[in-house]
């Protein structure tokens, strides 16, 4: 394992000199939207070659010894010194943006950072890119160049819609992509299932509630009336103990009547 690392270290570090168009691999046309600007990359401070490790695996020696194998403070001071032109898609006209390594010193083109819009909707932030013309058309790709709040992303509509961003759904680097072109986004209406609809528009069936039968005490409650109450002093002195009178004036016996308490649930009317 301690020589299987450094190896991978070289790998590494040797595939993101290529990306920034550095070192003895390049970039194909096809594969330009990966191209890394050397300021942005973070190389190792150490790195240790295939025949240094081999070296080692005869000799014994050290790997970390030789001054070889650690980099200057410049991240870059190690590399060959030329002149690296990077294509960019800005307009019509192509424009180059110029990386010049000249005495371990790197020039490079940085844009300035974009002030986004803060607690704007996606449609807003859209807007705000087509606006300021921070979208770019690669012809060759057929894809879009967006330049978002924490870099650059490469967005395609067809034939399927995609960004380079962390979003997992419609962003607005996609949205301004359509927006530059024209496209409206499309509206996605909610699939309604009729049957569901139908089920929820039929009037329910009413369940039985409370209680089905009149109380113990609802008939028959008989009371003592006061000497001096309207009620005794109109009512023969034989009736002392009374019960409620009815309506219609007649005295209800003391004895509760008894009262059916079968009910059925009334059925569906749905014709089947």
């Amino acid at each position: 394992m301690d020589v299987l690392q450094p190896g991978q270290n070289f790998e590494n570090y040797e595939i993101l000199r290529g990306r920034s168009g550095l070192g003895n691999y390049h970039l194909k046309k096809e594969f330009s939207r990966a191209f890394i600007s050397p300021s942005d990359v973070i190389f190792p401070k150490r790195i240790v070659s295939p025949d240094e490790v081999i070296e080692y695996l005869k000799n014994d020696k050290p790997l970390f010894q030789s001054n070889s194998f650690q980099s200057d403070t410049d991240p870059l001071g190690n590399l060959n010194s030329q002149e690296i032109i990077k294509q960019t898609n800005s307009d019509e006209n192509t424009s180059t943006n110029q990386v010049k390594l000249e005495n371990n010193e790197v020039i490079a083109n940085q844009q300035p950072v974009i002030e986004y819009p803060t607690d704007s909707s996606q449609q807003s932030l859209a807007r705000f890119i087509v606006d300021n013309n921070l979208i770019t058309l690669v012809p060759q790709q057929g894809a879009f160049i967006v330049n978002g709040r924490k870099g650059k992303y490469c967005v395609t509509l067809f034939p399927k819609e995609t960004c380079q961003c962390e979003s997992s759904s419609t962003c607005f680097h996609i949205l301004a992509a359509k927006m530059s072109i024209g496209l409206q986004p499309t509206k996605k209406d909610n699939v309604v299932s009729l049957r569901a609809l139908s089920k929820n528009s039929k009037k329910k069936i009413d369940k039985k509630s409370g209680r089905k039968q009149p109380r113990a005490n609802d008939y028959g409650i008989e009371f003592e009336p006061a000497p001096d109450s309207q009620f005794s002093i109109n009512t023969p002195l034989k009736q002392k103990l009374m019960t409620t009178p009815s309506t219609n004036g007649s005295i209800k016996p003391n004895k509760t009547p008894k009262i059916s308490t079968e009910f059925s649930t009334p059925k569906s009317k749905k014709k089947t």
